[in-house]
């Protein structure tokens, strides 16, 4: 049941699912007490070079690779295969993601996850009682 109506047919169940997990983060926010407090104020000391990205090695990239669990999942190229081509690939993957990091470009099909709803138990129409877990590319974990 959502918004007093009761979904039965699956088409309207995912639809209610994915309209709770799209809507859930702002409605949560929505119910936080408005202040106009100025966050820079927590903050103690000057936050200049305070940190910085640096370019990754070859080798970081190849023992990153290696470090894979192939048992994981992944929504574009199986882990388990990018193991397996690591001595063909590490190189240029290296100059992806330094150039990535140098342009300030994220590579799209890094920003997208497949997200699957869980049932954590009690009512199967209540979507409070499924709780999303994200599926990423294997690439994801390099950037």
């Amino acid at each position: 049941m959502r918004n007093n109506r009761i979904h039965v047919e699956k088409h309207s169940i995912c639809d209610q699912l994915n309209s709770h997990f799209i809507n859930v983060g702002n409605d949560l926010a929505e119910k936080l007490p408005k202040h106009n407090i100025d966050p820079s104020k927590y903050i103690n000391r000057s936050m200049t070079n305070s940190f910085m990205f640096r370019g990754i090695c070859p080798t970081e990239v190849y023992d990153e690779i290696m470090s894979l669990k192939v048992d994981k999942a992944a929504i574009d190229i199986p882990r388990k295969c990018i193991k397996l081509a690591a001595n063909d690939v590490y190189e240029a993957l290296t100059v992806v993601f330094n150039q990535s990091l140098l342009q300030g470009i994220f590579p799209e099909n890094c920003r997208v996850s497949k997200v699957t709803p869980i049932h954590k138990g009690g009512k199967e129409m209540d979507p409070f009682n499924y709780h999303p877990i994200s599926t990423l590319s294997a690439l994801t974990q390099f950037f």
